[in-house]
């Protein structure tokens, strides 16, 4: 998401300037401070961590996670974290800047169990 808006909103392609998933958002913080992505970054979630501090926690999941860059596998209750996360915090983000910037945004349920084999 960082990455798309910084592309849509900024015009800076992180494929010619390759940074990392948390330096986009740092970088669109810097931009876009009055944003809803700023805003959202700033807020403390449960136990008084930041959302950044969660971030860090999914970012760690993910990129240790067979589904990146490592070979950990992904448990139900890693998935549940994240996915609930998202759903209930990084969509809405997603949500206000598509609108500011007069994207479409209404996204499709994403499957809540794997199909049966």
């Amino acid at each position: 998401m960082a990455q798309w808006l910084l592309r849509v909103d900024c015009r800076i392609d992180t494929a010619v300037v390759e940074i990392g998933l948390e330096k986009s958002w740092d970088l669109y913080r810097h931009l876009r401070p009055d944003g809803a992505a700023a805003a959202f970054w700033q807020q403390t979630g449960d136990a008084g961590r930041s959302e950044r501090d969660r971030l860090r926690e999914k970012l760690r999941i993910r990129n240790h996670s067979i589904w990146a860059h490592g070979w950990d596998p992904v448990f139900e209750k890693g998935w549940k974290t994240l996915s609930d996360w998202t759903e209930t915090g990084l969509l809405l983000v997603l949500a206000c800047e598509a609108e500011r910037l007069g994207e479409r945004h209404e996204l499709p349920q994403l499957p809540i169990q794997l199909p049966p084999l």
